[in-house]
């Protein structure tokens, strides 16, 4: 017998992924599995700290991470060029933090998207990463904002920070000019 209660649908799906999480003892299921069951039942927070915390994620294949994660981001667009847009920039604390967008990286090394490999000095690759109007921090001009810890970058922040990066992937044509927001 089918569900067709949507709530149910997302209750089970969401015992799944607990059971894949907390009980499973293969994890290659877990990592198969688990993202699955989190996309299906809706539970977006949950998938980005597991993408981004949980050190069995790095066993998911890149183009799995990707697909799961560009789905969450927010569909305005949002480029240098276009008015109202706002770069995405990392203060220095985030930029050398572990765990923040991969367990695997520093956040400096890392898509701000999937926390694939994304190192600043390969810029004719990776491309930077743009706030739409409405996800950039609204302050007083010239001075940025945190997009991961939300502090105010001033003085000696503002100087140290850095604009964050798509990988290649995330960077393709068809994501390159959305915002870097995910819509949780």
């Amino acid at each position: 017998m089918l569900l067709s209660n949507k709530e149910d649908v997302t209750k089970w799906h969401l015992v799944f992924a607990d059971y894949y999480q907390k009980h499973c003892a293969d994890r290659g299921f877990m990592v198969e599995d688990f993202p699955y069951h989190l996309v299906q039942a809706g539970a977006k927070q949950r998938l980005i700290q597991y993408y981004r915390t949980d050190k069995d994620s790095m066993r998911t294949p890149a183009f799995i991470k990707q697909r799961n994660l560009q789905a969450l981001r927010c569909q305005s667009g949002a480029n240098a060029d276009w008015p109202g847009s706002a770069p995405f920039m990392v203060c220095p604390m985030c930029a050398n933090g572990f765990g923040i967008l991969t367990p695997s990286r520093p956040a400096r090394d890392a898509c701000i998207t999937c926390g694939e490999w994304s190192p600043p000095n390969l810029s004719n690759v990776t491309k930077p990463a743009y706030l739409c109007m409405k996800h950039a921090p609204h302050s007083a001009p010239g001075v940025h904002v945190c997009g991961l810890c939300k502090r105010q970058l001033v003085g000696h922040l503002q100087k140290d920070a850095l604009h964050a990066r798509y990988c290649m992937n995330c960077s393709s044509a068809i994501y390159s000019s959305r915002c870097a927001a995910f819509t949780i």
